[in-house]
């Protein structure tokens, strides 16, 4: 989608105020930064488009008689002038400021035990939009529209085929490279008193032999695990990254002696990735973080710029410029897990808006979308499914997390077989399989189409 997008955006969009917006006449794409919405609340409007529905809200008034709606029928996405003019019929601009810049971390107040903003305290989440790609659903309306300004006619209301692209950004926090530290027995152990008392005895035997398990074979289910997903993914010729969590603080702290992490950083294959699991005491401190680096550094011979924080402790307004300063150049730290959810609106990676300096960061945030937490929590799959399917009629990057140990493990079967079907489905999709470097290696600087994701400039 973009090199259509920016060949095409620079000459037939115009960022404009409401006023101007409202004047300009010819064929091309009127985009008010400053529009008038009926409401302040969030009234989801569903319309067809490619195949799947997008998911509208703020919706704008025509500025005048002359502009009517199309498509005509119910909730309209654009107010269409005589003279070929056409403007979004919902707030596009202030709608995907508000999702990328974090008004919600700005307006909301309440966090949870780990600093994070909670998801149910989001207005997106009470209006039921917090699983809508907003800033995809916007681009392939307006790519739909540019296509159509080229040829003269109106839009198709559809993208064409194979201008939708799927990509998949595979990742694995390793919190745990060998099952057999106390905390996880001593954690095994409680659960399976748990389980007996309530008389699960079904419950308290996996428990029991897990312990044994792996008190005998340290890395099964765990580092054994890994290296299965690993070999999965170069299967489908797809690659993904590692997280590292080391250092000797934090919560809980990092469980595995150093030979384990040397031993993973052995083991991967060319093209495999390592990087950062930051640490839970090394949010926002400089010195814990260099630490961490650090050895991490000496451990595996390698320099990790990309990452994501423990427990995803994270403060969108803060963080992203604090990880930079500490060398990250790809931050994967922004999401939710106690739902499939877009935390920004967003299916791909953008650069975030710096509150401090006014102008947008180098580095690259990508949201998270599936962890195998949430999977299993709530038993998502079916929503992962569509959301996958619903990506791969407009575009978008799917983000994926799964642990050591959640993927075929005796111990957590609610997640059986759970990493082999997102891998099947992304690849009947036709899902291009990325790593954080080569989506660092292609990210650009000076292309028309980032004004919608960089937000440099904004009010």
């Amino acid at each position: 989608m973009g090199d259509d997008f920016n060949e095409l955006g620079a000459r037939w969009i115009k960022f404009v105020s409401w006023r101007e917006a409202t004047d300009l006449r010819g064929p091309l794409i009127a985009i008010p930064m400053d529009p008038p919405v009926t409401g302040k609340l969030i009234i989801p409007q569903r319309i067809p488009f490619s195949g799947t529905h997008l998911t509208m809200w703020n919706p704008v008034p025509p500025p005048a008689s002359d502009w009517k709606p199309y498509p005509g029928d119910g909730a309209s996405l654009w107010w269409r002038h005589h003279s070929g003019t056409l403007m979004p019929a919902w707030a596009l601009w202030p709608n995907l400021v508000e999702l990328l810049s974090g008004k919600e971390d700005r307006s909301i107040d309440i966090r949870d035990e780990h600093g994070r903003l909670p998801l149910h305290e989001t207005l997106r989440f009470k209006a039921g939009v917090y699983a809508v790609p907003a800033v995809n659903e916007a681009l392939a309306v307006l790519l739909d529209a540019l296509y159509a300004l080229r040829s003269g006619k109106l839009p198709a209301l559809a993208l064409p085929d194979g201008r939708a692209k799927l990509t998949v950004l595979l990742s694995h926090d390793c919190d745990i490279l060998g099952g057999h530290d106390w905390l996880t027995q001593a954690v095994r152990l409680f659960r399976a008193g748990r389980a007996m008392t309530s008389g699960n005895l079904a419950e308290a035997g996996r428990r029991l032999r897990a312990i044994a398990q792996n008190a005998t074979s340290p890395g099964r289910f765990y580092l054994e695990n890994l290296l299965d997903m690993i070999a999965l993914e170069s299967r489908y010729g797809f690659r993904s990254i590692c997280y590292i969590l080391n250092g000797n603080n934090g919560r809980f702290g990092a469980r595995d002696h150093p030979r384990w992490i040397k031993k993973l950083a052995e083991s991967l294959p060319p093209g495999w990735e390592l990087g950062l699991h930051y640490n839970y005491d090394t949010f926002e401190n400089a010195e814990t973080f260099a630490a961490q680096q650090a050895q991490l550094t000496a451990l595996t011979g390698r320099t990790a710029i990309a990452g994501r924080a423990h427990y995803l402790r994270f403060n969108f307004l803060t963080s992203p410029r604090f990880l930079q300063a500490q060398g990250i150049q790809l931050d994967e730290s922004s999401g939710w897990v106690s739902k499939l959810s877009f935390r920004n609106g967003i299916a791909g990676p953008f650069r975030p808006f710096d509150s401090a300096t006014r102008r947008g960061l180098s580095l690259i945030e990508v949201p998270l979308l599936i962890a195998d937490n949430s999977l299993r929590l709530d038993g998502q799959f079916r929503t992962a499914q569509r959301i996958i399917t619903h990506l791969s009629r407009i575009g978008g990057m799917i983000t994926v997390l799964f642990h050591p140990g959640a993927a075929d493990n005796p111990e957590e079967p609610s997640s059986t077989g759970a990493y082999a079907q997102l891998i099947e489905l992304t690849h009947a999709m036709g899902a291009e399989s990325l790593t954080p470097s080569q989506i660092l290696e292609r990210a650009g600087t000076s292309s028309f189409g980032q004004r919608m994701t960089d937000l440099e400039g904004i009010n």
